[in-house]
């Protein structure tokens, strides 16, 4: 494998692992993923700076320094979902620990036409714009492009 890929590799590994456990260390990952601590301090400190995870507090000590929490960062990202039904639409609006910010229900019936897939994209936009908005207002700089 070569050296950007295995990077990669690792890197995904540590944010997947961080997504599905509330609050880590750096030692955790280290022996859970069973990766060295200097590669695992390389790739938290990339992640910290790239905004995809956060400290989110320090551990108890046991003694030494108080290891220092880490978590995904929720507003980093965000995922839509879109449910088509006869008579609705809904859309969702949902952040990197899978928390639901926003849902929408919209009666809509269904339609093969066009238009009623111009109307679902009108609705959409209108549904982001909101968000995007919000996102802008708190100053969050994940919102900056929605491509519909």
């Amino acid at each position: 494998m070569a050296g950007i890929e295995k990077k990669n590799v690792t890197k995904s590994k540590i944010v997947n692992y961080i997504i599905n456990h509330k609050a880590t260390s750096k030692v955790e990952l280290s022996k859970d993923l069973n990766i060295s601590m200097p590669t695992v301090l390389s790739n938290v400190k990339e992640l910290l700076a790239g905004g995809i995870v956060i400290e989110t507090g320090e551990y108890e000590s046991t003694g030494g320094r108080k290891a220092k929490k880490i978590s995904i960062n929720p507003a980093y990202r965000y995922a839509v979902g879109i449910r088509i039904t006869a008579k609705h639409i809904g859309f969702v609006l949902v952040n990197m620990k899978y928390e639901i910010e926003k849902y929408e229900r919209i009666r809509l019936e269904f339609s093969t036409n066009t238009s009623y897939y111009s109307k679902i994209r009108e609705e959409l936009e209108a549904f982001l714009k909101d968000v995007e908005k919000q996102g802008e207002d708190s100053g969050n700089r994940y919102f900056d492009s929605w491509n519909c």
